[in-house]
């Protein structure tokens, strides 16, 4: 990809990562992003479709060894004591709120928030731009890169609108 359709392709990538969640601050009567995950998926998918590397398997296949699995799961099993050992100590009265509190609504985002809401953005974050954006960045690590920091922009900005 060389020239003008490497800039057109770079202006894509910054108007839709950067540039919607910039816009949403100052849309006054915005739609709730929760609510149009589905229908981007849906035109995701048909782009994908056509693409000519792009296989469904790929969404849900991990290339990963038993052995890097079972590090990772270690990893995340640290994390996560670390985490709730922070809450029990600095914010108890928090310590399982939701589960406690509103069981209904726990069991609702325990089920549908990785469904709708995370594999959604895995799409988007992952599969999407690693598509679409390859040849822009043309190296795996400002790929990766490009990826995380669009990815930790978009949320940044849902924060400062939904909290």
């Amino acid at each position: 990809m060389i020239g003008f359709s490497k800039i057109l392709r770079a202006t894509e990538f910054a108007l839709l990562f950067f540039g919607v969640p910039t816009a949403m601050l100052f849309i006054d009567k915005l739609v709730h992003p929760s609510m149009v995950v589905l229908p981007l998926l849906i035109l995701l998918f048909l782009y994908l479709r056509k693409h000519p590397d792009f296989h469904f398997k790929e969404l849900i296949y991990w290339n990963i060894s038993k052995s890097e699995l079972l590090k990772h799961a270690f990893y995340v099993l640290l994390v996560l004591i670390f985490l709730v050992s922070c809450v029990a100590l600095f914010l108890p009265e928090n310590l399982f709120n939701l589960p406690l509190r509103n069981q209904k609504i726990w069991l609702l985002l325990s089920v549908f928030y990785p469904i709708f809401s995370a594999i959604g953005q895995e799409i988007i974050y992952r599969t999407f731009l690693f598509k679409r954006y390859a040849e822009l960045f043309r190296n795996e690590t400002l790929l990766i890169t490009a990826s995380a920091v669009s990815f930790g922009y978009v949320h940044i900005f849902y924060f400062i609108l939904y909290h």
